[in-house]
């Protein structure tokens, strides 16, 4: 499919930050945004899709225009219909994760219907992903500074979840950091499990060091 190479072909320019404000002027959030639409049962443009609105969320104008386009409720979709494609899933997190880090365009993906399970059932699809495992734990920490969204969170099981990435993923510092994050925004039992994972964690950096 055409629109597949042309999202991948964004996603790729758009890494350079010069070429990136050239290609959102030229509409290439839209671009991306109407390939995804129409093409909402292919997966390889849903996933080059949600890669190239992670590339462009660079800004809070940007992020603004990506939900203003109705980008939010596209890619939660995307993750919906292929949540067995953990490309999908991982650039999935990964663009929202990039659109929650405004309040505005947090509230956005928070007012999305069907988010807390998308995010939590993309970490229980792919638990040997800690690519995967880490973009959905950020956007649990943003999302979190909700008190809402921390109450919905925990009764979707988040915090066996994120305690499960952790320990699954010793060996990835950044998901350890993410993960405890996660879990210091879920509640007294998710401050607890993090607690305990990093006191695990000092103990191996001992019995190794």
């Amino acid at each position: 499919v055409a629109q597949e190479k042309g999202c991948g072909a964004i996603a790729a320019l758009a890494q350079n930050g010069n070429a990136r404000e050239g290609i959102i002027e030229q509409g290439g959030i839209e671009a991306c945004l109407e390939a995804m639409a129409r093409h909402a049962e292919h997966t390889p443009t849903q996933k080059q899709g949600c890669l190239a609105l992670k590339e462009m969320a660079g800004s809070l104008e940007d992020r603004e225009r990506v939900v203003k386009n109705k980008g939010v409720k596209i890619i939660v979709e995307a993750m919906r219909k292929h949540g067995q494609d953990v490309g999908v899933c991982e650039y999935g997190c990964a663009a929202l994760m990039r659109l929650a880090f405004d309040p505005p365009t947090a509230i956005a993906i928070g007012n999305e219907a069907g988010i807390h399970d998308i995010i939590i059932n993309a970490m229980k699809d792919h638990p040997l992903s800690p690519e995967v495992q880490e973009e959905a734990c950020w956007v649990i920490i943003f999302l979190t500074s909700d008190k809402k969204h921390e109450k919905i969170f925990i009764k979707g099981g988040a915090v066996k979840i994120v305690k499960e990435a952790v320990e699954r993923h010793f060996d990835v510092d950044s998901l350890q950091e993410q993960g405890r994050m996660a879990l210091d925004n879920l509640g007294p039992k998710g401050r607890e499990e993090s607690l305990k994972l990093k006191r695990q964690q000092d103990s191996l950096k001992v019995e190794v060091g």
